[in-house]
């Protein structure tokens, strides 16, 4: 069953951040590209959604939170979680973040 994409105002925000950020520190088109890839690996989840590992976290309320990257941007983590009709995407971080910390504030209804 292909389960349809949503996601959350966070994740929004941070593929905008990292938008902006490519586009700044490299160019353009690898900021496009960058986004082109992120929607697509979102699309392969969709499709195909246990291929990520799970991960374990401090915080209890992400403990079957799923974890895969952006094709072609492997330092760009996808924080995801699979729900009964659809993909949730909670946060898209990069890899050099500390991950634990991050997503130990992190509340998804």
């Amino acid at each position: 069953m292909r389960r349809y994409l949503s996601l959350t105002p966070r994740a929004e925000a941070d593929l905008d951040a990292h938008f902006i950020y490519l586009s700044q520190k490299a160019d353009i088109e690898t900021a496009l590209r960058f986004d082109t890839a992120a929607f697509a690996s979102f699309e392969r989840l969709c499709e195909t959604p246990f291929v990520g590992s799970e991960r374990q976290y401090l915080n209890t309320s992400l403990s079957d939170l799923r974890i895969w990257y952006v094709d072609g941007f492997d330092r760009y983590l996808i924080f995801y979680r699979v729900l009964d009709e659809a993909l949730l995407i909670v946060r898209v971080l990069p890899s050099s973040r500390d991950v634990n910390s991050v997503m130990s504030d992190e509340t998804i209804n």
